[in-house]
């Protein structure tokens, strides 16, 4: 049987952070999330998913790291699962998981909310 030939989105900015430490970028106008991908980040994306309005998939190549991104403290991150912020630098995480709520009142449950707090950590 043939291997399902894999699209590559190359020199994708990575532009915000979605949930579960997803970073995404637009190729074409299309939103793109990537797996450990950060905010200043520039990569290439194997696409392992797409639908008319996202697509997902893995960094095949980090061309460009965000200034944010750290070496994580754990041996097994990226492999277990456990944790997907380690790679961010801690104030950054701290960033990423407000903006993660506010996006889920406003823009999941389209309620309006007033400005949330810096996130203490």
């Amino acid at each position: 049987m043939a291997e399902k030939q894999r699209t590559i989105a190359e020199n994708v900015c990575i532009e915000g952070m979605a949930g579960e430490g997803r970073g995404f970028g637009k190729v074409n106008g299309k939103v793109v999330f990537a797996d450990y991908a950060l905010p200043g980040d520039v990569v290439d994306i194997e696409i392992r998913r797409s639908k008319k309005s996202f697509a997902e998939g893995v960094i095949k190549a980090l061309l460009t790291p965000s200034g944010n991104r750290i070496k994580p403290n754990c041996t097994h991150f990226g492999v277990c699962g456990g944790c997907k912020w380690q790679h961010a630098a801690y104030a950054e995480q701290l960033n990423y998981k407000r903006q993660n709520v506010m996006d889920a009142f406003t823009r999941i449950g389209k309620i309006s909310f007033p400005e949330i707090p810096p996130v203490l950590g």
